[in-house]
């Protein structure tokens, strides 16, 4: 019944932050397998999908998709369809040259040469008579402005001079011209080569990291890699087009190929200045690592949910249950409630269509749970609407002990005003929520404290206590069509409800410990899952709001421990 809104406004306040707490850890950035797709050499018996799909399940760490031949509607689908099978291991995914394209699809970045085709960039201004080229017509500067600091720029460099001017003007890595012979690419009368020579002399000159390009196979890459080595310092990867896209099997190829460079190359981690790849405190971090974890487990040991929720959402919430991996169960008889909660994970409460056998049904399954130490989730939906559900939320959570409690801000500010006695300004409006709300973190820390329960608030950001009051989490993920639907907010609450019932088990903290609460985990697990979704499902083609349930549906069954790792944006408030 409720939507996860991402429009609801709110103010936040200055909170101070230590000097331990600001220091990020670097999200690895693994440059060693390289995968240039590039359509004008693709065998056409295959799609770039597909052999996206082989060189990623062989190991390749980064993928580029070269399709400078083809419309821009044509090449927006190609990077489309690369992007999602780039996402579900995790990988950084770049476009070449085609800056529009990136930012069409919101891919991690692009790679840039020295010289741009003036076919190839005619978007950025009307195509002149014949077909030219002409020199620095994209600077890094100019690349940079448009994509902006998250995103990830390569840049192709041929000799130390543009090592030197790459690195200063802030490029992220550096690919090479060919180092051995290649037909992949064509090169004026009388090029040479770099050669491993040439390319320790860049190596001399950089200081981000570099790939290496053309003509590398599984036959020379070793012998290149250790050849150009310059004084301890390492290419980071080798970059391969007909290597694996033209093989006749391409995920050996890749394998092959991944068994041979992999243990040759440095992971590019603290050298890496990617900052696209989300660096985080190291708190968060760890948060984030047991969220991933979570999410395996939660995949592989199918979790039986059981849902007392309202008949607007019943049959999304088993939906979006079935789509994390977990099992739903949705019962609402009093005969029965404490029968089915006996043999499940979790419990979730929905308040959205309320009657008096289904209050009671709720009371006693939440009992149950409690004497059997499953967790209960609560969605106190539409909260301060009526008097009846005033009512009913509050007896919920004062006489049963809720692990969690998941609502929108209207619905947390009933609840923290008549429970924990503190003001806010957030109101419910039916089942959504208007106003502003000066200290939300504040909000969500008294009121889980008062009732000792992990406390998540939905809003542009969304901000989620730990059940003691200590710590908050603000999460920053999300997408305005969560906005668009009925329900997304209930299917959250089922998702964190499968996080908790895998996480159970760790509810007991040790004294003296700075172990995170599973229950903060859990909440945070299910919101990121849903809003990472959202973002995935949005970047496809979203004609309306069916067309993105649909995607969104998709995309939380295709989520993957690595996507949370690779894009959960949350921190510690």
């Amino acid at each position: 019944m409720t939507t996860l809104k991402k429009t609801v406004v709110t103010k936040t306040t200055t909170t101070t932050v230590t000097a331990a707490d600001r220091k990020c850890v670097p999200r690895r950035l693994d440059l060693s397998v390289y995968v240039v797709i590039d359509v004008a050499v693709l065998p056409k018996t295959r799609t770039a999908a597909q052999v996206a799909a082989d060189a990623l399940a062989g190991g390749a760490t980064f993928l580029q998709l070269r399709a400078k031949t083809v419309s821009t509607k044509e090449f927006i689908l190609l990077a489309r369809q690369v992007k999602q099978e780039a996402d579900k291991y995790g990988v950084a995914f770049v476009v070449n040259d085609r800056i529009d394209v990136a930012l069409a699809i919101d891919a991690d970045g692009v790679h840039i040469g020295q010289v741009c085709d003036l076919a190839v960039l005619s978007f950025w201004r009307p195509l002149t008579s014949g077909h030219s080229t002409w020199q620095d017509d994209m600077p890094l500067s100019t690349a940079r402005t448009l994509l902006g600091s998250g995103k990830l720029i390569g840049v192709t460099c041929t000799n130390t001079q543009e090592v030197n001017d790459a690195c200063a003007g802030g490029a992220d890595y550096l690919g090479t011209c060919a180092v051995f012979p290649t037909a992949t690419k064509a090169y004026d009368p009388g090029f040479v080569p770099l050669g491993p020579i040439g390319l320790r002399s860049l190596l001399a000159t950089a200081t981000v990291p570099i790939v290496a390009i053309g003509g590398i196979n599984v036959a020379n890459a070793a012998q290149l890699i250790l050849q150009s080595e310059n004084g301890g310092k390492r290419i980071a990867g080798c970059a391969v087009v007909s290597a694996v896209i033209c093989a006749d099997d391409v995920r050996a190829a890749a394998s092959e190929l991944a068994a041979v460079v992999k243990p040759l190359t440095p992971e590019s981690s603290s050298e890496s200045p990617a900052k696209f790849l989300n660096t985080r405190s190291p708190r968060a971090q760890a948060l984030v690592d047991k969220v991933a974890d979570a999410l395996a487990t939660v995949r592989k040991s199918k979790p039986l949910v059981h849902s007392i929720t309202n008949y607007v959402v019943m049959n999304d919430n088993a939906n979006v249950v079935l789509a994390i991996g977990a099992s739903p169960i949705m019962a609402h008889s009093v005969a029965e409630a404490a029968d089915i909660v006996s043999f499940c994970g979790a419990l979730v409460l929905n308040i959205g269509t309320l009657s008096d056998h289904w209050i009671e049904a709720m009371h006693i399954a939440g009992g149950a749970a409690n004497k059997l130490g499953i967790p209960v989730i609560m969605d106190p939906v539409g909260a301060g609407a009526t008097v009846l559900r005033q009512r009913t939320c509050v007896d919920l959570v004062t006489k049963i002990h809720t692990n969690i409690v998941k609502g929108n801000a209207g619905e947390i500010s009933f609840l923290a005003s008549a429970v924990a006695g503190t003001s806010a300004d957030a109101q419910s409006r039916g089942v959504d929520s208007e106003g502003e709300m000066a200290n939300p973190a504040m909000v969500v820390r008294v009121l889980a404290a008062k009732i000792s329960s992990a406390v998540a608030m939905s809003g542009p950001v969304d901000y989620v206590s730990d059940r003691f009051g200590k710590e908050v989490v603000t999460v920053h993920n999300g997408n305005e069509w969560l906005g668009k639907i009925t329900g997304t907010g209930c299917d959250t609450s089922a998702l964190v409800a499968a996080f908790a019932a895998v996480l159970a088990s760790e509810s007991k903290l040790p004294d003296d410990t700075d172990a995170i609460d599973p229950f903060l985990v859990s909440a945070v697990g299910g919101i990121v899952s849903m809003c990472i979704a959202a973002e995935q499902a949005a970047n496809q083609a979203i004609k309306g709001p069916m067309s993105f349930k649909t995607a969104l549906f998709d995309a939380i069954a295709n989520l993957t421990p690595q996507m949370i790792q690779r894009y959960a944006r949350v921190d510690f408030a």
